[in-house]
């Protein structure tokens, strides 16, 4: 070859080489406007952010504010006798295993129809729906009504997924750690904030007996015989309230504006053609997305359970109040809500988003664990040391929950192509609405059933079961690393095939 180059003219040299440099130069042009274009997106789009925020809340309230209450809502509507209230866990889980379970069961199809619709209708549609089923619930006085409501409302809660598509829609790879740093915050703050609000607002006639009887004598009837519905109906009107500003607020990115350099090349890697991918075969092309979604589903379990469990535990060993129970949730879990927003993207930053929610579950292991050394110890009749291990647990749970919200949200995007994003958001959200459906049920029955007389350290076995399962999902998010590395590389691999 090198003969052939030697005897050829000069003129003939220029011509075989100039197409190779005119592309090398048009791929440098590219670069260059791809870095341009990247920094001009470095700022969040905060007219989109703010209603995403504000959903996200939403969504962190929807589950979070009935934790505290719960037994208490259970016992009223049941009137189990004393020698029967150790059986509470039972209805306790199935109350709140019933909205998750309607969660799980739609999310597909809302992130289905949002990819095949819009993301704006389907947010409007479902936000209506979930709010007039908050207003129902708000007024249940029958307990099996009261779950049955719950189911629908659950069916109707696709806000939450189709909310985080068109969050990946309006961010790239630039500022989408950022943005789902703020989200996990946001979700923080429904986490923390929502115990307060169910804690402090229900049943105002016997925590709060001087401002009761000063209401007009209909609010007396309605809190008296519904005294759980403050919280519940604030929360419906919050609901509401979003609605209106979604309408308002939500404008839809074209398909055009919406793909980012990260979805384009695994798009280009996998073979996609662009056309709708039917939901069992999400599981088939994508690995990375197979994993990410059962890391979520134990993630969910995990959660929920430890959300059930801790306000029996503290209600039956502890003698903690709801009002006192939801202060010390409140008062823990602020500090480490911000310090996430700054610590997620550094971490995100530094360590990738797999190896970040492999640390994150370290975090939920040390929240777990927490507890069984108030129950091995015997700390529960030490008024101050108890208190300090619930402010414990809480803390490293807070910080715990927005990292995992986050790099799950981040994983899941770069799990798949633009043009189902949708659709693996709303399997993505149903993914852990299977562990929030399964663990508020698991875990207050291995509670229940652990804490009957004559068993050694009563309600430890919950937690024992959490901290096992925490531990396969760090061991899974280090598989999360591993498989997302080889991927980039078959991906990086297959680009240079396509230069010629």
């Amino acid at each position: 070859m090198a003969s052939l180059v030697s005897i050829a003219p000069m003129a003939s040299v220029d011509e075989d080489l100039s197409p190779h440099l005119d592309r090398h130069q048009a791929q440098s042009d590219a670069i260059e406007a791809s870095e341009d274009h990247r920094s001009q997106r470095l700022s969040l789009p905060w007219d989109q952010m703010t209603i995403i925020l504000l959903l996200t809340l939403l969504d962190g309230l929807s589950i979070a504010i009935f934790f505290p209450i719960l037994p208490f809502m259970a016992q009223f509507m049941l009137q189990l006798p004393s020698k029967e209230e150790h059986n509470l866990g039972f209805f306790v889980g199935a109350l709140t295993t019933s909205y998750c379970l309607g969660q799980m069961i739609s999310a597909p199809f809302w992130g289905s129809l949002s990819d095949r619709w819009a993301r704006r209708p389907v947010i409007l549609l479902s936000l209506l729906f979930w709010s007039l089923f908050m207003f129902a619930f708000s007024v249940a006085t029958s307990f099996w009504m009261a779950v049955v409501i719950r189911f629908a409302q659950g069916l109707a809660s696709g806000f939450n997924c189709v909310s985080r598509a068109h969050l990946a829609d309006v961010t790239n790879e630039t500022n989408r750690a950022k943005a789902f740093a703020l989200c996990g915050a946001m979700y923080g703050f429904g986490d923390v904030f929502g115990p307060p609000l169910g804690g402090f607002l229900a049943d105002p006639e016997n925590q709060f007996p001087a401002v009761f009887n000063t209401l007009a004598w209909p609010i007396q009837s309605l809190l008296h015989s519904r005294p759980y519905f403050l919280p519940n109906g604030l929360l419906a009107c919050f609901g509401l309230v979003a609605f209106v500003l979604s309408f308002f607020m939500i404008s839809e990115k074209s398909k055009a504006e919406s793909v980012d350099m990260n979805s384009a090349t695994i798009t280009e890697r996998e073979g996609d053609d662009g056309e709708p991918v039917a939901w069992l075969d999400m599981f088939r092309r994508y690995p990375l997305f197979r994993i990410v979604c059962l890391v979520s589903c134990v993630w969910g379990g995990v959660i929920s359970a430890y959300d059930a469990v801790v306000p029996l535990w503290a209600k039956s060993q502890l003698g903690t109040s709801p009002a006192e129970l939801a202060t010390i949730q409140a008062s823990c879990g602020i500090i480490s809500i911000v310090a996430s927003v700054y610590l997620i993207p550094k971490m995100v930053d530094k360590l990738g988003s797999a190896l970040a929610l492999a640390v994150s579950f370290l975090a939920i292991l040390l929240c777990v664990s927490t507890p069984l050394f108030d129950i091995a110890l015997g700390l529960q009749h030490d008024m101050i040391l108890s208190r300090g291990v619930l402010v414990a647990t809480y803390s490293f749970k807070s910080l715990a929950v927005e990292s995992c919200f986050a790099n799950l949200g981040l994983l899941l995007i770069e799990s798949v192509p633009s043009h189902v994003l949708g659709t693996a958001q709303g399997i993505g959200g149903s993914a852990p609405g299977l562990g929030f459906a399964l663990g508020p049920l698991v875990g207050p029955s291995l509670f229940a059933w652990s804490s009957a007389p004559n068993m050694a350290f009563p309600g430890a076995l919950p937690f024992i079961f959490l901290a096992l399962l925490t531990i396969v999902c760090a061991l899974l998010s280090n598989s999360l690393h591993q498989l997302s590395q080889l991927q980039e590389l078959r991906g990086t691999e297959k680009s240079e095939k396509l230069i010629p």
